[in-house]
């Protein structure tokens, strides 16, 4: 059960239909859940409350006439799982052929749930050459087909966990902002050409204002709910004692200068080589010396490497170096570029800034913790009391929240 973000995202949203292969295109301001029931955590609950399952399929077919779904006693009718499928393709159309090819096509809906090969030939005829690139009429069919397929189970997931947010957003004082929602709605409306369009997209699509606005209506109600528990768990003063355990755990987080090592290398294109210069090192000759005779052509490694830190010398011959202890020869081993033979000659330690200097940003970060946490607990309660009140038409039971 997510929210859906109106922010035009840089990327697809998670659960938007997939785009077709090779290609980024922006998806619209439009109705865009930003958390849901996790599958996986649909998966965890449907195990561990055995039977749900079962009794979601018994009773889905003892459901009252016209309704497809029933969270709790609430109903869900068919009527609006329709609505919800045309604001799903109205998602689905928008990732397809962007904004500016939904207006050129009329303010028609990809038909995705016609032939997938006819529906790739509409994809390619309004989406913008810039978002098709390379792919291929194939690629187009299979990204029509996979949307097409994924229609109920997406549709009805949306509806269930905004009957969700509506049941358990009075219990912790979750409330839409009027102010947002307007701006968000005015938004929507600027993405398939001003509110003028509003009649054309109603008669094109059948996508409606009241369609548009009781979605945004769930979708601000849920990020809503987000907040409240966000806020709850940011409202109490991180202890002295949190914030210095939250330290001491994370220090690599306060390094404000990293460690620097002296080092001195030969890498040879093969073992044997690398053998013979250890001994030669041993033997009193330097590094300069063996690794003019003996070094790679292939590596720009050889001789002394002054401090360098480990995003400086990356790959196996960084970790060689920086896990050497100073002083002590090390190799052959082999590194990316051949073999490698190396003697730390000196070691700056890395600087971290202090407790007292670093305590603001440390307090900022365990209360962003403490939210997250919140956050994924709450879901996770809120899925373990719903999933088992939920239930499907049989026609639905392969949809994620009505545990298949």
């Amino acid at each position: 059960m997510t929210s859906d973000q109106l922010a035009v995202p840089s990327a697809q949203a998670p659960d938007a239909p997939p785009h077709p292969a090779g290609t980024t295109p922006s998806p619209p301001e439009v109705p865009r859940r930003r958390w849901r029931l996790p599958v996986a955590l649909l998966v965890v609950v449907a195990v561990l409350l055995v039977g749900w399952q079962v009794v979601g399929r018994l009773g889905g077919d003892q459901l009252p006439a016209g309704v497809v779904a029933q969270v709790g006693t609430i109903d869900i009718t068919q009527q609006e799982l329709d609505a919800q499928k045309r604001l799903v393709l109205f998602q689905t159309t928008f990732s397809l052929v962007t904004n500016q090819g939904f207006q050129d096509a009329g303010l028609q809906l990809a038909p995705v749930q016609g032939d997938p090969a006819a529906c790739a030939a509409w994809v390619r005829r309004y989406a913008p050459e810039s978002v098709l690139g390379t792919t291929t009429d194939a690629q187009l069919a299979a990204s029509c087909q996979k949307a097409a397929d994924n229609l109920d189970a997406d549709a009805l997931d949306q509806v269930v966990s905004a009957r969700i947010d509506e049941a358990v957003a009075p219990a912790i004082g979750a409330t839409i902002d009027q102010s947002s929602y307007e701006t968000r709605l005015d938004t929507l409306y600027a993405s398939f050409g001003g509110k003028e369009k509003l009649a054309e997209l109603a008669s094109a699509s059948g996508v409606t204002d009241a369609d548009l606005r009781e979605r945004l209506r769930q979708i601000q109600l849920n990020a809503a709910v987000e907040q409240a528990v966000r806020d709850k768990a940011g409202a109490t003063t991180p202890s002295e004692d949190d914030l210095r355990d939250y330290y001491e755990a994370n220090l690599d987080q306060f390094v404000t200068t990293p460690q620097k090592r002296d080092a001195s290398v030969v890498v040879t294109a093969n073992q044997a080589e690398a053998e013979e210069a250890r001994q030669r090192v041993e033997g009193g000759e330097s590094f300069a010396e063996v690794s003019k005779d003996l070094g790679s052509a292939d590596s720009p490694k050889n001789g002394t490497a002054h401090d360098v830190t480990s995003t400086d010398l990356t790959g196996a011959l960084g970790q060689v170096v920086f896990s050497a202890t100073k002083g002590s020869l090390t190799g052959p081993t082999k590194v990316d570029d051949g073999w490698a033979v190396v003697r730390v000659e000196a070691i700056t330690p890395q600087v971290v800034a202090s407790f007292e200097a670093s305590k603001a940003t440390i307090e900022d970060r365990v209360t962003a913790v403490r939210a997250d946490n919140a956050w994924s607990t709450f879901q996770e309660q809120t899925a373990a009391e719903w999933l088992p009140r939920i239930t499907c038409a049989s026609i639905y039971q392969a949809a994620a929240v009505c545990g298949g």
